[in-house]
């Protein structure tokens, strides 16, 4: 079997969680025997990782063409899509639907890195005040910002028709159209006109490392960890720096750690100096390998996740997750009290009351990383891609009978 992965991005760890699970797919295929190539979107900003047997980058002024070539050269069995970027999606699925009615024996399998519906979500209006203020994109705030007053005044209902042409296109052009879980496929289906409930399936994100064989937990540092885009509308990062500013001076001897980028980075920064915060690093765009390896706790303030790559990676390095239970994917992942924490939505002094505890009892935190380290295992690349290796050699034994 030979794949096209299709990305917005290089399979670099720095790129982002949908680039660390493209990679993780690829290594896995290859070890199945599959040949896998990679067309992705954009610069690449460093070296990127994967198992290809070739790259090749897209060419938004000749996508048709480009991909045809590519199927045709490397004899490609299935297309397999990631895009998340609408740009991306608006050139390359149209391209993908010609290929099809000149080869239908291609097929085309997309995955939906996120939580369906997302575009629907009420975000406070000062989040793009403070951007436009600190000169962060002030164009596609006021985008953003407009987005959002007419979904306040035209309501859900109506402003559903915005978003449900993008799904309703990936719908249509996919031959296997796979949710991160269960309970998205019936959110993503509210949003089109989706008749044949067969094209649906849900797969969890794998485990990325597959080289983790031993993490000594007593040579974790006394470190407190976020990995994630800085972004406030979802990951709402402004409570991690709320919620230090209430801990720092109760647990002297730890530090936080806030690896990542985003349009909010610069507004983070300023509040951390407002708020007079010591014992915070902003680290940027890093790999997170190496932080989750010395890390101890792991902290999540997110509304709304896909299926967090950064909480399935902190739980393989026994670094314990605390985690607001906003999002479906958390309870699936997470067994609260037993490898990490589930916080009620907007509990704020529970949250801040858990980082203490487990900051202060070293017993119960190296007794949750265990398990953590031994539940998440449910996720490993080998039980995944064995659900993957499923699918594909089903649509194509469907299509030969």
């Amino acid at each position: 079997m030979r794949i096209l992965f299709m990305t917005d991005k290089d399979c670099a760890p720095q790129n982002g969680g949908i680039e660390r699970v493209v990679s993780a797919l690829s290594n896995g295929f290859s070890r199945e025997g599959v040949t896998c190539f990679l067309l992705f979107a954009g610069e690449p900003l460093i070296s990127g990782k994967g198992s290809f047997e070739e790259k090749y980058q897209l060419d938004r002024n000749n996508a048709y063409s480009q991909i045809r070539s590519v199927v045709e050269q490397e004899n490609i069995d299935v297309l397999f899509s990631h895009f998340m970027t609408k740009s991306n999606r608006s050139v390359v699925l149209p391209a993908i639907n010609r290929i099809k009615k000149d080869s239908p024996n291609i097929k085309h399998v997309a995955l939906y890195h996120s939580q369906p519906g997302v575009e629907l979500v009420r975000i406070p209006l000062p989040v793009f005040s403070r951007r436009i203020i600190h000169g962060v994109q002030i164009k596609a705030n006021l985008i953003t910002l407009a987005k959002q007053l007419l979904l306040r005044l035209v309501g859900k209902n109506v402003f559903k028709r915005f978003i449900a042409r993008k799904c309703q296109i990936l719908y249509d052009s996919a031959d296997k159209l796979v949710l991160l879980n269960e309970k998205y496929i019936s959110v993503f289906n509210s949003l089109v006109d989706g008749r044949c409930m067969d094209k649906y399936c849900a797969i969890g994100n794998p485990l990325p490392f597959d080289d983790v064989t031993r993490v000594d937990l007593e040579k974790k540092d006394k470190v407190l960890l976020v990995v994630s885009r800085m972004e406030e509308e979802t990951k709402k990062l402004s409570k991690v720096l709320n919620f230090w500013k209430e801990v720092e001076p109760l647990c002297m001897d730890w530090n936080l750690e806030i690896v990542g980028d985003g349009p909010d980075k610069v507004v983070y920064e300023s509040m951390s100096r407002s708020m007079g915060l010591r014992r915070v690093s902003f680290c940027g765009k890093q790999n997170p390998r190496p932080y989750y390896e010395r890390s101890s706790l792991f902290l999540m303030t997110s509304d709304t996740e896909g299926w967090p790559m950064a909480l399935l990676e902190t739980m393989q390095f026994g670094c314990v997750p605390i985690v607001f239970n906003t999002f479906y994917s958390a309870s699936l992942i997470v067994d609260d009290a037993v490898d990490g924490l589930l916080i009620p939505p907007e509990d704020n002094k529970t949250y801040m009351d858990s980082m203490v505890h487990l900051m202060k009892d070293e017993a119960r935190r190296k007794g949750m990383a265990l398990s953590a380290m031994r539940n998440c295992q449910r996720f490993s690349q080998e039980r995944i891609v064995g659900e993957w290796m499923d699918l594909f050699n089903d649509l194509i034994r469907n299509e030969n009978a």
